[in-house]
């Protein structure tokens, strides 16, 4: 489920060191999100908990090694292991311009109207990660429609405008 207050940056893997470091998968195409002195939230025990960034040291293939203030010990440190990194809407609105020309949020997707052959077939109303990202479109009977968000499929050129417009394999969109 899309918490509209919150955008996903990165998932905690494993911990790194004794003092508590954490490695850490980078999912935000920004790497300014995770600067010394930056706040982060980890989502864990149901609720975002602020942390602060105090070290960072990049890896190959979009992994961090990132030392937090309050994480002082590997126990810790292991207690996150799998839990989500966020920052808030508001965060990620404040550097929308160093977003490349047509990258956006997942939360723009969100009540997106979505068409086929010009046919409004229903809104975007969450996104679900089952190995890949996965549209959940409502229709106008309340129906959920799941469509993979691929490049092939969901074509994004109208998101300003709240448009997304669907070419999905045949048989995909019968209910």
């Amino acid at each position: 489920m899309i918490d509209k207050d919150y955008l996903r940056i990165g998932k905690v893997r494993e911990a790194h060191s004794l003092k508590g470091a954490l490695k850490i998968v980078n999912f935000s195409d920004l790497i300014e999100r995770f600067q010394p002195n930056s706040k982060i939230f980890i989502f864990t025990d149901s609720c975002y908990k602020p942390y602060t960034i105090e070290k960072v040291n990049p890896l190959k293939d979009k992994m961090l090694i990132v030392k937090f203030v309050e994480i002082t010990d590997r126990n810790s440190a292991e207690a996150l292991q799998g839990c989500e990194l966020f920052i808030t809407t508001a965060m990620a609105e404040s550097s929308r311009q160093l977003l490349a020309k047509d990258d956006f949020y997942y939360y723009d997707l969100m009540e997106c109207e979505v068409f086929h052959n010009n046919v409004l077939i229903g809104k975007v109303t969450d996104i679900m990660n089952a190995g890949g990202d996965i549209l959940i479109i409502e229709n106008s009977d309340k129906k959920k429609i799941m469509i993979p968000f691929v490049k092939d499929i969901v074509d994004t050129a109208n998101i300003k405008n709240k448009r997304l417009d669907v070419n999905p394999p045949e048989g995909l969109l019968e209910i």
